[in-house]
């Protein structure tokens, strides 16, 4: 596959979101943009391969639960996530997310993880987000990269593009202050946010 540049990039950004401020209540429904969003939505939501993959993944990883965790609109991608679990000692348990967002805009994905502490008495911590995948996971990581390639022919997320700015467009779904990145408009502003 061919890698594409930052300008390219941008281009699908501007293809698919209007110009104006990131303010959720500011969405014009009629624009060229957000209908060219919203058919791509509504393709990436009839996906057959989409349901092959999970049932690819469910059968890659016996034993752990896989699931779609896509939220349609909320976002530029569909994901998927593989929970893997392990005990600790004194009680509690880790709980490892190895998630896969695939852009609904762009033919890339990316795999990235959560992990989080849940102890002995229900309560957690906050889930560390982690862009690439710890070493201890990395094969189950790269056993999600192959699925993912397999199932849709894509390609990873440039990541050494993911901070550049995409200044002056109405993402529909982006609540942080400041200008959304590439990697913002073409997955999620909120990559973490997994159940």
């Amino acid at each position: 596959m061919r890698a594409f540049t930052k300008a390219e990039l941008i281009r699908i950004a501007h293809q698919n979101y209007p110009p104006g401020s990131t303010v959720f209540v500011d969405i014009d429904r009629s624009t060229p943009e957000f209908q060219r969003w919203s058919k791509s939505w509504k393709t990436a939501l009839a996906w057959e391969r989409w349901d092959s993959l999970l049932s690819e993944l469910m059968a890659a990883f016996p034993g752990r639960p896989v699931g779609d965790v896509t939220q349609p609109g909320m976002s530029a991608c569909r994901r998927c996530c593989v929970y893997l679990e392990r005990p600790l000692p004194e009680g509690g348990r880790i709980l490892t997310r190895l998630a896969g967002a695939v852009s609904v805009l762009a033919p890339f994905y990316l795999v990235y993880v959560t992990v989080q502490h849940i102890r002995a008495d229900d309560t957690w911590t906050r889930p560390q987000f982690f862009l690439q995948p710890p070493d201890d996971i990395r094969q189950h990581a790269e056993l999600l990269v192959q699925h993912l390639e397999r199932a849709l022919g894509y390609q990873p997320f440039p990541l050494e593009l993911a901070n550049e700015p995409v200044p002056g467009r109405c993402v529909y779904y982006y609540l942080k202050g400041g200008e959304p990145s590439l990697l913002d408009v073409l997955l999620d502003s909120d990559l973490g946010n997994l159940p």
